[in-house]
């Protein structure tokens, strides 16, 4: 393995890359929720964890390919970003739910608790992704 930093074709690759993989892990869960057939489902579910794994090992390197500094601008970021950002979405979504406001939209009202709960799980990750970045670019300005 190289110990050249990564460029911008290294990051263009790995961006792509998991782009790519969050794309076919989203349309394999759609899909895998439309189809019947207990076969498919689990030929999709097997092409869902192939993807998790393509995901993790690109993950993992990319990791290993950063230097010392970029590793610990995401290492804060992620702690304390995405900390925040967990704390903030938790705390919006018990206000929601003590205010009533959940129960009362149409939209939301229709889900199953199933839904609801993938539904608060994905919006948890994304607050702490949003946490994430805002963090890092602290990180880096306060360094800068």
């Amino acid at each position: 393995m190289s110990t050249k930093p990564p460029g911008l074709r290294s990051f263009a690759v790995f961006f792509g890359g998991s782009l790519l993989l969050g794309l076919t892990i989203g349309l394999a869960d759609v899909v895998l929720d439309q189809v019947g057939n207990p076969v498919s489902r689990l030929g999709i579910l097997a092409a869902l964890v192939t993807a998790f794994a393509a995901a993790v090992w690109l993950g993992l390197r990319w990791w290993s390919r950063l230097d010392e500094a970029a590793r610990e601008a995401h290492k804060w970021a992620w702690y304390w970003g995405g900390s925040c950002g967990a704390a903030l979405g938790f705390l919006a979504v018990a206000a929601a739910t003590r205010l009533g406001q959940i129960g009362s939209s149409p939209m939301l009202a229709s889900w199953t608790p199933a839904e609801a709960f993938y539904k608060g799980a994905l919006a948890l990750i994304a607050c702490q992704l949003v946490g994430h970045g805002l963090a890092w670019a602290v990180w880096w300005l306060q360094r800068r």
